[in-house]
């Protein structure tokens, strides 16, 4: 593998040259590979940079995988209004339904402060899915 043989010739794992580039982590990401993720941060990954934090809660959520959030909550992804667009919440439920959505709101997510109309958006997602009030109920 590529990423493999840069590391071993040398290649720094966390080098980015700026905030349009994306992150060694973001790139590996995309592929929604947790055991390669594991691999980079065993090999000097790090989740230090706070610009890009934003970024990697998008990234982790897009890959639908709990899993993957996990890992990268264990290296530092901090969950703060800074760092987490409301709107996550939503990619958090379409791309990896009630797994994801229950990890958020175990991490103390406060779904009280949504704005009205991510509510609305975060309910009819809720109810296409066939879910009724009472099946929802730690939301």
């Amino acid at each position: 593998m590529v990423l493999k043989k840069l590391v071993e010739s040398g290649a720094q794992m966390d080098l980015q040259d700026s905030i349009y580039i994306p992150s060694v982590i973001e790139a590996v990401m995309s592929k929604g590979n947790v055991d390669l993720i594991k691999w980079c941060f065993d090999h000097g990954a790090k989740i230090e940079d706070s610009k890009r934090q934003k970024q990697l809660w998008k990234a982790a959520l897009q890959t639908g995988q709990p899993e993957m959030l996990q890992l990268l909550l264990e290296h530092g992804l901090e969950l703060s209004d800074k760092n987490f667009d409301q709107k996550f919440i939503l990619m958090a439920y379409e791309n990896g339904g009630e797994p994801l959505l229950k990890m958020l709101i175990e991490l103390d997510f406060d779904l009280g402060s949504l704005s009205d109309d991510i509510k609305m958006d975060l309910w009819e997602f809720i109810v296409e899915r066939g879910m009724t009030k009472q099946q929802s109920s730690y939301y």
